[in-house]
């Protein structure tokens, strides 16, 4: 399990962060270690920061409709792109400390958004960041602008809709065709770029200004992951048609860290961690659906209770065929370097 630390309190606002808690999420308990990925969709996240409004809060662009969300999920594995969303945020927390704001201003733009947005692998992952931004950072932004909103929007809203706060859609603004006035009113033209209204270009005359804000645009093929699956160093193991694959580990230290990776050969499964306790399974992670054949899936956990921890791979579900597994598990101990494994884990096949 993962535990936040206490709610940190900034003077001269209410910016509150469980940065701890959720550094040690990504990072097995190690603060700032192994924060950074080493590859990742970072070239091609069309966002980035123009720097400060009139009031020193900082200013984030984000080009929700030049996202190639697709591309983005094919190059880098979920725990990758939270760790990049991570950063981000980590990064204006820090500006709005420097400044003494409590908050950001956001300008999403919208133009050219499509269907493409409601890819359902994709909106999942869209809705677990704003998950971690609405649990973790709550008080990140003071406004959103929305800008050149297609119908479309109103569908990709409707999905995410439920995991914001009345707080937070307080905040959210849709802005008509003439959004360069509203913005000037808190963005000096000199800071603002030229096609949202203001007056600031790059060294080269280009009015989108691309070197403070990614334009997007397609991943290219040579960043997807096909290229990096080595299954050659990972376990395989088939789970049989409504059957299951259970791997058992006995934790004798709390803080010991479970770290997985696994990917499937061209179709999903079931995915859960259960504590056993005597004759009772405690629920650590809910077993759910993954689309492993799609992204491979990796993540860690920080086990809080000595105990026997079973990962379960679940083919309950399907009738019709078997599911091959590519897997590793790793028992890390937090003593230790974080690339150190401790032991291999015996397979049980539960029938």
């Amino acid at each position: 399990m993962v535990t936040s630390s206490k709610l940190r309190h900034r003077k001269g606002g209410n910016y509150v962060q469980k940065q701890h808690g959720i550094q040690r999420k990504y990072e097995g308990g190690h603060p700032r270690a192994r924060l950074h990925p080493s590859r990742g969709p970072n070239q091609v996240l069309p966002r980035g920061i123009l720097g400060l409004d009139k009031e020193s809060r900082p200013i984030r662009v984000e080009l929700h409709g030049k996202l190639d969300l697709k591309g983005i999920m094919h190059s880098a594995r979920p725990i990758e792109i939270e760790k990049y969303k991570l950063i981000g945020w980590e990064k204006l927390a820090k500006m709005c400390r420097d400044n003494g704001v409590d908050g950001s201003i956001v300008i999403a733009d919208m133009e050219g958004m499509s269907m493409d947005m409601l890819w359902k692998p994709g909106t999942q992952m869209y809705k677990k960041l704003l998950k971690i931004l609405e649990d973790n950072y709550p008080e990140m932004m003071k406004k959103m602008f929305i800008i050149n909103a297609p119908r479309v929007f109103i569908l990709v809203y409707r999905l995410v809709r439920p995991l914001l706060t009345d707080a937070t859609k307080q905040k959210m603004i849709v802005l008509g065709a003439d959004y360069s006035k509203t913005l000037l009113k808190h963005i000096d033209a000199d800071v603002l770029p030229e096609y949202l209204g203001g007056k600031r270009k790059d060294s080269d005359g280009n009015p989108r200004c691309p070197s403070v804000i990614c334009p997007g645009g397609p991943v290219p093929e040579e960043y997807f992951l096909k290229d990096m699956v080595n299954t050659d160093n990972l376990q395989t193991a088939t789970v049989s048609r409504g059957d299951k694959l259970q791997l058992d580990f006995n934790i004798t230290k709390p803080g010991t860290v479970l770290r997985w990776e696994f990917v499937t050969d061209g179709y999903d499964i079931g995915f859960g961690i259960f504590r056993q306790e005597k004759d009772v399974r405690v629920t650590i992670v809910e077993t759910d659906r993954v689309r492993s054949h799609i992204i491979p899936e990796d993540g860690s956990l920080t086990c809080r209770y000595v105990g026997t921890y079973c990962l379960v791979f679940d083919n309950s579900f399907s009738w019709a065929r078997g599911k091959s597994v590519h897997y590793n598990i790793e028992v890390i101990d937090r003593k230790l370097p974080m690339n150190r494994p401790l032991t291999s884990p015996k397979c049980l096949v539960t029938v």
